[in-house]
């Protein structure tokens, strides 16, 4: 409850600091992409609770956010969209969601209802903590996600191993792995080609799952 309570009091204070940037960010959606700037979409919470979750417009309707699968180059994604991906300021909004309990500040990161079997062992694994905006699986499996171009191959290749990385965490979450999680997705986002601190953890911790996410994110 403490962390809880932690995360909502983070999460308001940062909202108020971040509403300048945020207000520029949506008024630059509805000005260049002539669309609303925000977009509820929904995901699986904790214990399989369904909640929205809100982000920035990042590509075209009609689909647009709607669609739980997308690809790098996307053709729905936006010119302002890619740019706002890359640094992952489409995810401010969700300082919203933890402010009302919804998420995390760090956790794993919420699947579309579709990908989700709470009856499967390893979603039992994961859905019982709360997703946050920032995940392990931000660090290690974003790239390969995006070279991914089928619906069928992200549910039975990347799917599983995120949810490997996601029961690590969850299993050996700590202030000191959160740390290293907000850290690593700092440098994936300033310095992709660099090993990062989850990436070492993983080495050591699942090898064998680090190994097939690398040789999935290089597959031609």
């Amino acid at each position: 409850m403490w962390r809880v309570r932690v995360d909502r009091g983070v999460a308001l204070i940062g909202g108020v600091v971040a509403a300048p940037l945020l207000a520029v960010l949506a008024l630059l959606v509805l000005v260049v992409d002539r669309q609303r700037p925000f977009v509820g979409l929904p995901r699986v919470g904790q214990q399989g609770v369904p909640f929205t979750l809100w982000k920035l417009r990042t590509m075209r309707p009609p689909t647009g956010e709607a669609a739980a699968f997308t690809v790098r180059d996307d053709r729905r994604i936006t010119r302002l969209g890619a740019r706002l991906r890359r640094y992952r300021l489409d995810e401010l909004p969700q300082l919203w969601n933890v402010v009302r309990g919804e998420m995390a500040l760090i956790g794993p990161r919420p699947e579309s209802p579709e990908y989700v079997d709470p009856a499967a062992p390893a979603w039992a694994a994961v859905l019982p903590a709360r997703p946050g905006i920032a995940g392990p699986t931000q660090v290690v499996v974003h790239a390969w996600e995006a070279e991914v171009t089928s619906v069928a191959t992200y549910r039975d290749q990347v799917l599983p191993r995120k949810l490997e990385v996601d029961a690590w965490y969850l299993g050996a979450a700590s202030p000191t792995v959160d740390l290293d999680v907000a850290r690593s997705l700092l440098r994936s986002v300033t310095r992709p080609d660099r090993e990062t601190p989850v990436h070492r953890r993983l080495g050591r911790a699942l090898p064998d799952t680090l190994a097939a996410i690398d040789a999935g994110t290089t597959a031609p």
